[in-house]
């Protein structure tokens, strides 16, 4: 994987894990935003209740009173859902201590109702509405707070949500960057020698296939080399393919110096070279020819070794294809090997 390639996937891996994070944030936020609304309600009600079963005990009703009790009690028991470990982002500590000391209060208030219940003095009386009343003002204070938590949450929850679409936005723009850099790179691998990096072998001839269509429409010229590395093979079984490889870049990345910006270099097959150099004559196109030789002979390649190339140069002619000016060019570079090998010869 290239380093590029590498760097996309651990961005688009980071964007993903937020997502998935924020995700489960939204889950978390909605499920505690649905359990404050419970909890409202039912302070709601406790207020109520608690009001109604102070008025029944003061008025004497004390049947229907147990009734309301009953029901604080029961109430009371339904705050027990509230657990730390469901509540380990947001902090619940300040409502529920309100809530354990809305229970104590109200234990308190129940210790007050049974001693009227006995003896119904003034005194007894006075602090039921007094205790009642100071209960009923704590847990008004309580809805609030219950109330303000659930709108924290439901900010957070909307920042979450945008923060999550933020992301996926950001995602699909990765994977659209992604999707035209690996088809940059597919067609990279389709058109273009892996090792030399010059154009392979079917890419040339698409190129050479619409020259000879221009050439033989608009009558002009162009050469055509083909090169080998003498006696390659040598190299090879001296220092390993894989220095062999680095004697191709090497002679490849001179190459590319010598010719012109607009003739194209492609790997022919093994230590074989194509070099099409349009709108020139054979006269040109042999000094082209000899600087490449040249140059090849008088500079040290990888590991300090040198070596030298046989080329063979043909004029493209009206009568044309394909196949007979590439094999008039081998014919010339066999004429070139038959002499010695380093010189370059024309068909």
């Amino acid at each position: 994987m290239s380093k590029i390639s590498s760097k996309i996937f651990l961005l688009i891996l980071s964007i993903f894990i937020i997502t998935l994070i924020n995700g489960l944030l939204i889950i978390f936020y909605f499920i505690n935003s649905s359990n404050d609304t419970i909890i409202i309600n039912k302070l709601a009600e406790l207020r109520g209740l608690i009001q109604r079963a102070t008025l029944l005990i003061l008025n004497n009703n004390f049947n229907e009173a147990v009734d309301a009790v009953d029901t604080i009690d029961a109430l009371f028991e339904n705050f027990a859902f509230y657990n730390k470990r469901y509540y380990f982002i947001i902090s619940t500590q300040s409502l529920q201590n309100n809530i354990n000391n809305i229970r104590e209060k109200w234990e308190n208030l129940k210790t007050n109702f049974n001693n009227y219940k006995i003896n119904q003095k003034e005194l007894i009386k006075n602090q039921i509405i007094k205790n009642s009343e100071d209960l009923w003002i704590f847990t008004d204070h309580t809805v609030l707070i219950a109330e303000h938590r659930a709108e924290n949450l439901k900010k957070r929850l909307q920042v979450t949500f945008y923060v999550i679409s933020l992301n996926i936005l950001l995602i699909l723009i990765i994977f659209w960057i992604s999707k035209i850099l690996i088809k940059d790179k597919l067609e990279y691998f389709a058109n273009y020698d892996s090792v030399t990096n010059t154009l392979n072998r079917s890419t040339f001839y698409s190129y050479l296939s619409n020259l000879i269509k221009v050439s033989k429409r608009y009558k002009k010229l162009f050469c055509l080399i083909m090169f080998d590395i003498d006696y390659f093979k040598r190299i090879n079984d001296s220092y390993g393919h894989q220095v062999g490889d680095e004697i191709l870049k090497s002679i490849t990345a001179i190459i590319k110096k010598e010719i012109r910006e607009t003739d194209l270099l492609a790997r022919f097959g093994g230590d074989e070279f194509l070099i099409l150099a349009p709108e020139i004559n054979i006269k040109k196109g042999i000094i082209i020819a000899e600087k490449i030789r040249k140059s090849i002979e008088i500079n040290t390649l990888f590991n300090d070794i040198k070596t030298t190339i046989s080329l063979g140069i043909t004029e493209f002619k009206s009568e044309d294809t394909i196949d007979s000016i590439v094999n008039r060019t081998d014919q010339a570079l066999y004429k070139s090997k038959s002499k010695g090998r380093n010189s370059c010869s024309v068909l």
